[in-house]
């Protein structure tokens, strides 16, 4: 069952169908359609579905002249290849029990006022250069073992803000400083933090701890609380903390 008709602007014709369909194969712009199962604008494409779509159909085209063309039928029109399908209106649609719906693209979205959307999960976002992200809040994290947070600028505290610290490095209240002649052992401290060790500017000879080797007004940092022996035949400075 088709219509077909060339139509003035705004001039109306009427034509019975009978089926579950109605495709706009040809129209000069919208065509306005009514019916006793509602009423529809639809353009070159366009398609209704609907199980009631029987009756008297009142045409009324709303662009230029030209040709109305409509197809009636059973079933849903599948248009030939090549060609495009836009459907305006269809039955409400049940999604049976762990079935899902696979959204490629949406046009764009308006959020009323007071309205939220809770999104579960999306696919990963990629951040072209120069655009950036705002984050206003965040759950709770949990770093693994070995994982690491970078700061890439200065943390600032607003007003009101806290900072709990649960471990902090043990400071000495006192340290020792000499400077002893070579080969000289320094016993182990359990109380140690570090020893520092410099050979003084002055020596003609590397200070030896085993195999490394300090020239003159070079130092190293020890974090040991072992005994440590330093070899050579000058001097070497230190600091005991």
């Amino acid at each position: 069952m088709s219509f077909s008709q060339i139509m003035q602007p705004h001039s109306v014709a009427q034509f019975t169908a009978q089926g579950t369909f109605l495709y706009v194969e040809e129209a000069p712009g919208t065509v306005r359609l009514r019916s006793d199962a509602g009423q529809y604008e639809l353009v070159k494409g366009a398609q209704i579905l609907n199980g009631n779509l029987t009756g008297l159909i009142t045409v009324e085209n709303t662009g230029e002249a030209g040709q109305v063309s409509l197809k009636v039928g059973n079933g849903e029109y599948r248009p030939p290849q090549r060609e495009t399908l836009a459907i305006s209106a269809q039955p409400p649609m049940q999604i049976a029990p762990d079935q899902g719906v696979s959204i490629d693209s949406l046009p764009p979205v308006d959020i009323a006022f007071g309205q939220s959307v809770a999104i579960s999960s999306q696919p990963p976002v990629q951040i072209a250069p120069e655009q950036s992200v705002t984050v206003d809040s965040l759950p709770s994290l949990v770093l693994s073992a070995g994982q690491k947070i970078g700061l890439d600028a200065p943390v600032q505290i607003a007003a009101g803000q806290q900072i709990a610290i649960s471990n902090l490095e043990r400071v000495s209240s006192a340290f020792q400083s000499a400077q002893v002649a070579l080969p000289h052992t320094f016993a182990s401290n359990a109380a140690r933090k570090k020893l520092i060790l410099k050979a003084p500017a002055t020596n003609v000879n590397p200070v030896l701890i085993g195999a490394y080797e300090l020239g003159a007004g070079e130092h190293i940092t020890l974090e040991t609380t072992a005994e440590v022996t330093v070899t050579g035949s000058d001097a070497v400075q230190y600091i005991e903390v």
